[in-house]
């Protein structure tokens, strides 16, 4: 079955799975072939999927033509294209914003709502509040919006749970209450990098702000900065796991629970590999 272009988030990726299904329609496909009649030089096309060669405008519109997309989908491989090759946070936000605007419905129905849910924080915030506090239709959303911090109108904390229905987050019972489907939601099946990302930035910048606005016994924040091997690193990234797993362990188990916490674990380098000079001379 043909993948739908609306399901990539690398054009590379599409442009190789689409010359193997052209190869296995018909054998004599080459790498040649598609450079011939895309109107590009001998070996480009290789480079291009090996992530060695990017592609101007004027070939992008080339492969449209090619590829024979719909008006639609030829927008979105301009998108998707201009997406892979910057490495600029802010402009690759900005092309996945796009391509989520541009994707079909009914090929990926859950994309935008994703993209929204990871990339503006207080959604995250509201369905963890769904589960402190009763919410159904008559409750003063208003009212339950100054919960959190900041706040949120009634109007963003209805349109959030919105969002949380269709994303199969929170669930409404036959007295019409709203409920969390599970109480731990992890990062690790995502539309794409960029949108967890920009969720982990978002959320250490609310953590910077809590710095300022957040009374010193309520909040904890520490900093370490050490000198570390490899092998060292990946058994802090190992301990991290376990310590991770323990507090889920323990929020699963809670059920006494009077406020929502935001908790964020790094451990980012801040210089480069340097080489000790070590000599077995004596």
């Amino acid at each position: 079955m043909k993948k739908s272009i609306y399901s990539y988030t690398d054009y590379r990726k599409y442009l190789s799975d689409m010359y193997l299904q052209m190869k296995a329609k018909r054998s004599s496909c080459s790498h040649r072939y598609i450079e011939q009649h895309v109107g590009i030089s001998q070996g480009y096309f290789s480079r291009i999927i090996s992530g060695t060669k990017n592609i101007t405008d004027r070939v992008i519109q080339q492969f449209i033509q090619f590829l024979k997309l719909s008006k639609n989908e030829g927008r979105f491989f301009e998108n998707l294209v201009k997406y892979t090759q910057t490495d600029d946070p802010s402009v690759k936000q900005m092309y996945y914003s796009r391509m989520m605007t541009l994707a079909s419905p009914s090929v990926a129905p859950l994309a935008k709502e994703q993209f929204s849910y990871f990339t503006e924080v207080h959604h995250v915030a509201v369905r963890a509040l769904v589960e402190l506090t009763p919410i159904d239709d008559q409750s003063d959303f208003d009212k339950i919006g100054s919960l959190l911090m900041p706040p949120v109108s009634g109007n963003a904390l209805q349109e959030s749970i919105r969002l949380l229905e269709k994303l199969g987050l929170v669930t409404k019972d036959e007295n019409g209450s709203y409920h969390v489907t599970e109480r731990i939601v992890s990062t690790g099946s995502h539309p794409g990098d960029l949108v967890i990302r920009t969720y982990l930035q978002n959320s250490l910048k609310t953590a910077c702000e809590a710095l300022n606005t957040v009374i010193a016994k309520e909040r904890m924040a520490s900093v370490m900065t050490v000198s570390i091997s490899p092998q060292t690193y990946e058994q802090v990234l190992e301990l991290l796991a376990e310590t991770r797993a323990r507090i889920n362990t323990l929020v699963e188990q809670e059920n006494d629970a009077t406020r929502i916490y935001q908790l964020s674990m790094n451990l980012v380098p801040v210089s480069k590999q340097i080489d000790r000079g070590r000599s077995d001379e004596n």
